[in-house]
């Protein structure tokens, strides 16, 4: 009988989720790695590249799901088990400035050293391995002339090499390079992802790396996994991923896909400003002696001028209505047939319409935000308001009403205005609670926030 060999990926990802709180970023991931092919994971800001990356390389425990390297789950094995079959390019590495490239190349040795030296249970690697290999990384990356300068001296395509090349010194069979381009100009870029096509060509060593440069990934991966809201959008080879409708899902704008030399190429034309984010045109803020020159020149304007005295008519009308109201109010505390309380709100309404100081001096009394704010605002009271008010009117009116025993069409009209003030205060001043006071408090010092930050 015939035994049929198994195809086993290098890689594979089962169901894998993984949330920041109560985000989730990824949602479920399936994926596999192929030995010997370099993968490229791809999509836009936020889609979870990061974190899948993250999860592979044991930085981060999922919330759910399975990572196997070679049929083993990673989370089974230990890290020093682990470090010697993977080995990793991070986005962001950094290093003393003083240590040399050699040293921190031998640092990819690390994985295999043992802890006890010298114990007779402990098999240490030869010396001479080690360096072996420290040479063989530095000769394949083209960092051997700079093994005795100091990484502080070194350019950004230099220091990107060298970091490869201590991954190499971990001799595994699996790298993953997160952006290993990034901050590179474009003849660095090129020879960086050279240099990983050549590890793969060459040493048959399985390439996993996060790209943002989608024509980058058309030219040197086998296969694009490409990522939208922590699942795996499209899968496959570059010639069958990349084209216009899974560029548009992937990454939400319109990219022309054209081939050269039989291979294609994303083609980005001037697009002036075609997304909907870059179409919103907000104003720039005008600096204070901008705001000031525009407030000079408004009040100079001759419609401004007419606004202006028309205003001065009306708020010396404001003021003569406020006069009239007090006199009234007055007149009713000696003569209670006078409907005092509400001739005195008139009053302030009209007092506060009249003149802005009035205004502002008044608002800042303890009086008036305790008790009239929302009369003056809103013409509404709160039910402690109202019962205070009503009190002291029923206080007025008995006295009058005690000294008038002999005048029975007298009692009769303080009873009626007494009457009349209740109905004013129950039905025509709109009654609030506490909670609705505080929202409309709220609400005006956002308006007042608003008005402060207005130009025009």
């Amino acid at each position: 009988m015939e035994n049929k060999r198994i195809h086993r990926p290098e890689m594979e990802v089962r169901d894998l989720c993984f949330a920041y709180g109560k985000n989730r970023v990824l949602k479920g991931i399936n994926l596999q790695v192929e030995k010997g092919k370099i993968t490229t994971i791809m999509g836009a800001n936020g889609c979870g590249k990061s974190t899948l990356f993250n999860v592979m390389t044991k930085n981060l425990v999922p919330m759910g799901g399975q990572v196997f390297l070679r049929g083993k789950n990673i989370w089974n094995l230990g890290q020093k088990e682990y470090a010697r079959q993977v080995a990793i390019v991070h986005q962001h590495n950094t290093a003393p400035g003083d240590m040399t490239v050699r040293e921190l190349i031998r640092l990819g040795r690390t994985p295999y050293k043992e802890i006890f030296h010298g114990h007779k249970h402990c098999k240490m690697p030869e010396e001479n391995m080690d360096e072996d290999y420290v040479d063989w990384a530095m000769k394949v990356t083209g960092v051997d002339e700079l093994k005795d300068r100091e990484m502080a001296r070194l350019s950004g395509g230099q220091r990107q090499r060298v970091w490869i090349a201590m991954a190499l010194a971990q001799d595994t069979k699996i790298l993953f390079l997160d952006e290993p381009t990034t901050y590179l100009d474009i003849r660095y870029q090129i020879e960086i992802l050279e240099l990983v096509q050549k590890l793969n060509r060459n040493y048959g060593i399985t390439i996993i790396m996060v790209l943002h440069d989608i024509n980058q990934a058309i030219a040197f991966s086998h296969c694009i996994i490409g990522l939208k809201n922590g699942k795996v959008q499209v899968c496959g080879l570059p010639k069958d991923v990349i084209t216009k409708e899974n560029l548009k899902s992937l990454y939400g704008i319109s990219l022309s896909v054209t081939e050269e030399g039989g291979e294609k190429v994303v083609v980005v034309s001037r697009r002036d400003g075609e997304t909907p984010r870059n179409k919103e045109v907000i104003a720039r803020p005008r600096a204070f002696g901008q705001k000031k020159e525009a407030e000079e020149e408004k009040k100079k304007s001759p419609k401004n001028k007419r606004k202006k005295s028309r205003s001065k008519v009306v708020r010396a009308l404001w003021a003569a209505l406020g006069c009239v109201c007090l006199t009234l109010g007055t007149v009713g505390v000696v003569l209670p047939i006078l409907p005092t309380v509400p001739f005195y709100l008139v009053t302030i309404f009209c007092f506060a319409k009249s003149s802005d100081r009035l205004y502002q001096w008044f608002t800042d009394t303890k009086l008036y935000h305790k008790h009239l704010e929302n009369f003056v605002k809103h013409r509404a009271m709160t039910v402690k308001t109202k019962a205070a008010i009503m009190i002291s009117v029923t206080a007025v009116m008995a006295f009058g009403f005690i000294m008038m025993h002999s005048v029975p069409i007298g009692r009769i009209i303080l009873a009626c205005v007494w009457v009349m003030h209740l109905i004013i205060f129950l039905f025509v001043i709109k009654t609030i609670s506490r909670e609705e006071e505080e929202r409309l408090k709220k609400i005006d010092g956002k308006n007042d926030i608003g008005e402060s930050v207005n130009y025009d």
